[in-house]
């Protein structure tokens, strides 16, 4: 899958199910999803019921960013963009999660996507 698809696909599942989402704030530790008891867990783990917008990346390709992010298509987005540091901007909620993943969906190959991040 293509960063766009991946994206296309968190907003349609967050759309469905925006209970699958959880701030980066909200997990204890360094995972980025939790299980049903609120535990911070991997987000391959088969335990995980909510994930941060980065283990919802993870989940759909475990590789796409644990290498250079530039190569699989993230780097669009901006060359030093980090989902951490997105994520724990204050304010953000579902529906900016999903309003962001419209954008990078929709985002023209190779122009303006650096404006994704905002």
């Amino acid at each position: 899958m293509t960063a766009r698809e991946i994206a296309a696909d968190i907003a349609r599942e967050l759309r469905e199910s925006p209970e699958r989402w959880v701030a980066r704030t909200g997990i204890p530790g360094w995972a980025s999803a939790i299980n049903k008891a609120g535990e911070g867990v991997p987000p391959e783990s088969t335990d995980a019921c909510a994930w941060t917008l980065y283990g919802h990346v993870i989940r759909r390709n475990p590789f796409a960013l644990r290498d250079d992010p530039r190569h699989w298509g993230w780097g669009e987005i901006g060359p030093k963009f980090s989902f951490a540091e997105w994520e724990e901007k204050c304010g953000r909620d579902v529906e900016t999660v999903i309003a962001f993943c419209d954008r990078i969906a929709s985002a023209p190959a190779g122009g303006g996507a650096a404006a994704i991040c905002q």
